[in-house]
């Protein structure tokens, strides 16, 4: 169920910025992806990379990483601001927290809700 609910939140994100001819990759992962949107950030030290979806065209990634706390979600948005992200206006209660950052021209939208975080990662052209 909590899966669930960060797939959708990414999705509603993703809808936002997505227009037009769907072209897109999407898979189950075991290990961090290597590609021009995830070495834009430090690689998480916690929770286990399970699903991504890589869209060029629209130019954004998104990465699902399991079995990670709260806590450990918490610590890697630190991790994310030490590196130099701000931290933009996000939703925070009990069940879930979506907390959009930005450095540069690189955007992101991490969802965490109990033991699964969402990284949704795109470039802008500007």
């Amino acid at each position: 169920m909590k899966k669930k609910l960060i797939i959708i939140l990414l999705a509603a994100c993703l809808m936002l910025t997505a227009c037009g001819e769907k072209n897109y990759e999407t898979g189950e992962i075991d290990k961090w992806p290597k590609n021009k949107y995830t070495k834009m950030i430090p690689e998480p030290e916690h929770g286990k990379p399970s699903e991504m979806i890589i869209d060029e065209n629209m130019g954004y990634c998104s990465v699902i990483l399991t079995d990670i706390t709260r806590e450990e979600s918490e610590e890697y948005v630190e991790a994310l601001r030490a590196d130099g992200y701000e931290e933009l206006e996000g939703i925070n209660d009990l069940a879930a927290l979506g907390i959009p950052m930005k450095k540069d021209n690189v955007y992101l939208n991490i969802a965490l809700s109990g033991e699964t975080m969402g990284i949704n990662i795109s470039i802008s052209e500007e």
